[in-house]
């Protein structure tokens, strides 16, 4: 972590790969959330903050050319993706029912990496699990699957109509 561009730039000579300032990440990350909260696509939001991102750290781009590249896309793809835990509600159309009934990914596009029920945890729920009300949930994906995923998980059960 770097306080101020010339302790930035004391660690590049020491060879610091990953430097970090944190007004930059912060202004970026508020940049972020406010285009977000305007609907503009994740997609176009990483790539702007990603050239806002390079004046500033451009000594670690030049001294880490070979590797930088590869390092930038993995960072992008991660910022790609959200996690969120979700929780299925009494009387919701997906509690009592298998993730696999569901078709959850086929349908909503996000996967389920794991279920928290009271106290225990489950990591990559098989599509025969059934979810219960009151389960949490922690779906990955973009911000449109989880809305859809949101969605349904909040619909009225058909089987109760």
């Amino acid at each position: 972590m770097a306080e101020s561009p010339g302790a930035m730039a004391a660690l590049h000579r020491m060879d610091v790969f990953e430097v970090v300032q944190p007004e930059i990440e912060a202004s970026l990350e508020m940049t972020r959330q406010a285009l977000l909260h305007l609907h503009m696509p994740t997609l176009e939001i990483l790539h702007l903050t990603d050239r806002l991102r390079e004046a500033p750290y451009s000594p670690t781009y030049e001294r880490h050319a070979e590797r930088y590249p590869e390092l930038s896309r993995l960072a992008g793809a991660s910022r790609l993706l959200d996690v969120r835990w979700v929780r299925i509600p009494e009387g919701g159309p997906m509690a009592g029912r298998t993730i696999g009934e569901l078709a959850v990914r086929s349908s909503t596009g996000v996967s389920i990496a794991g279920l928290l029920r009271q106290e225990t945890f489950t990591s990559g729920p098989g599509p025969d699990h059934v979810l219960a009300a009151g389960d949490l949930v922690a779906v990955v994906g973009d911000q449109q699957q989880i809305a859809r995923f949101e969605e349904a998980a909040a619909a009225s059960d058909p089987r109760t109509s």
